[in-house]
């Protein structure tokens, strides 16, 4: 059975994290991943399929929200 996803939560979700990582882009950093993940997010970014993002992205997001 699914769980419903909080819409609310997630979203406070993504504004918070997307301005950490706005902060982090102004101010020159690079982000700090293992290199498996850098990797694997670089394979799926390189997609011509945007479903595969929108995917990884809900599922991201759904056990927090």
């Amino acid at each position: 059975m699914a769980r419903p996803l909080n819409y609310e939560a997630a979203t406070t979700l993504l504004e918070e994290v997307f301005a950490e990582a706005e902060a982090d882009f102004a101010a020159g950093a690079s982000p700090s991943v293992p290199d498996a993940l850098a990797t694997a997010t670089e394979r799926l970014m390189a997609s011509r399929t945007q479903a595969f993002r929108e995917t990884l992205i809900g599922c991201c997001l759904a056990p927090v929200a």
